[in-house]
């Protein structure tokens, strides 16, 4: 799926590698089913606007630099707004949850430069 939209790379590769194991000659991945389906159900039931007002330190939020969907852009400034030190930081090519991988060296970049700013 993920060479489909051309997100597959080194280290993407790395991470499926580490979370992989071997069972009966096939691969499976660490984080299964059930695991997986533990995590979405608290998840969704996570009420970001809350937690973003207990936010004190400095917060960075990373975003596509050329977001379209309006409507993500104003719920990432929204929560912004709620945290007493909130920024969001735009990184080309940023896909949620895979920015780190696709472009590491530009999204470490845009983390190390809100750093020096608030340190």
């Amino acid at each position: 799926v993920l060479e489909k939209y051309g997100w597959w790379n080194e280290y993407v590769e790395a991470v499926e590698r580490y979370g992989a194991y071997k069972v009966e000659g096939q691969y499976r991945r660490g984080m299964g089913k059930q695991a997986t389906e533990n995590y979405m159900r608290h998840y969704y039931q996570s009420r970001f606007e809350d937690y973003y007002r207990r936010v004190k330190c400095p917060l960075l939020m990373l975003g596509e630099k050329e977001l379209e969907n309006e409507r993500e852009k104003t719920a990432m400034k929204g929560l912004r707004e709620l945290a007493e030190q909130g920024e969001i930081g735009e990184v080309d090519g940023w896909v949620h949850p895979y920015g780190w991988l696709l472009d590491p060296e530009n999204a470490s970049k845009a983390v190390l430069e809100f750093l020096a700013r608030v340190h």
